[in-house]
């Protein structure tokens, strides 16, 4: 019985942290008074509500902002505290991995309230044309036992999985081998072609749970992405916030599940057994500063080797 460890990770998230541009959000937008002045050293607070993180920014001298490396996901909330005109408040507002949030306003004038905005949800899963960003909803729940990324960008339309051992995943009808696969903003391409799957490794590098959010690009026309002619698949780890939450699971596909083939009216026995099992944890080491998140994943199965001899001397 040959064993197989995934992948286990912890994921540490500091409130102040600059992350990669490929790994975050961001929101960016242009603030201006009643008469459409620039509202020019205006104060943007943002809050990570699960988590309580908070980043500040000011407009410039043309009442612009941009306020980048937000984790993915959210609910956010965004405070626009101004000292001259009447405050603005947004809520629930949930960022896309990689993407900017359009965040303009018109700011009126000081009467001693606060107006309150709630901001719309995205979906667990958004399909924009060639771009799709699939949340924490549409992963966990992904219709596939063998708990592969694969399994959940599928559903692109654009995403065919082969029916092979290995499943190579074609975007557009491209070669698997032309497309990229990042998390965390790093590579997990088969740099040397030895799998057709598009792994480094036979099976997919990576727990399932711990994704926060992946995003399919098919040919994306980007300058901060490159090495690649067909899509991208970019994903990102989850991170605590101020709650504990844990997980565990056990999955088991065996033989007598399973009817038995025949040929020429033979019955062809066949004897295997999977098992996959792990757990998740995630929750605060100082609240609203630092998190922790760790997942583990364990995949057993018999694996048979195979005895090949070349054609000149075989059998001698």
């Amino acid at each position: 019985m040959r064993k197989k460890i995934l992948v286990s990770m912890v994921a540490l998230a500091l409130s102040g942290g600059v992350l990669a541009e490929d790994t975050s959000s961001s929101i960016r937008g242009k603030i201006t008074g009643p008469n459409g002045n620039a509202a020019a050293n205006t104060s943007i607070i943002i809050v990570h509500t699960p988590s309580g993180t908070r980043k500040t920014v000011k407009t410039n001298s043309q009442g612009a902002f941009n306020a980048s490396g937000l984790r993915v996901g959210g609910p956010y909330s965004v405070t626009i505290d101004s000292d001259t005109f009447q405050d603005q408040e947004y809520g629930d507002i949930f960022l896309q991995l990689g993407k900017v949030e359009r965040l303009n306003a018109q700011l009126e004038a000081d009467n001693g309230n606060t107006v309150v905005v709630t901001g719309r949800r995205i979906p667990n899963t958004l399909n924009n044309g060639s771009s799709t960003v699939f949340g924490t909803s549409a992963i966990a729940n992904q219709s596939g036992v063998t708990r592969d990324i694969k399994d959940v960008v599928r559903a692109n339309p654009l995403v065919s999985i082969g029916v092979t051992a290995e499943a190579p995943l074609t975007i557009a009808g491209l070669n698997p081998r032309f497309n990229s696969f990042t998390v965390d903003g790093i590579s997990q391409n088969d740099d040397f072609g030895l799998n057709n799957g598009g792994y480094p490794t036979q099976r997919s590098p990576l727990p399932i749970d711990s994704l926060e959010q992946i995003t399919v690009d098919v040919a994306p026309f980007d300058a901060k992405v490159s090495g690649f002619s067909g899509g991208l698949i970019n994903a990102v780890f989850k991170s605590g916030t101020n709650e504990f939450h844990g997980n565990a699971f056990y999955e088991k596909l065996d033989s007598t599940w399973g009817g038995t083939p025949t040929k020429n009216g033979v019955e062809i026995p066949i004897q295997f057994e999977e098992k996959t099992y792990g757990f998740g944890v995630s929750g605060p080491i100082i609240k609203d500063e630092l998190f922790f998140s760790l997942y583990y994943e364990k995949y057993e199965a018999p694996q048979t080797l195979g005895i090949w001899c070349s054609w000149i001397g075989c059998g001698k």
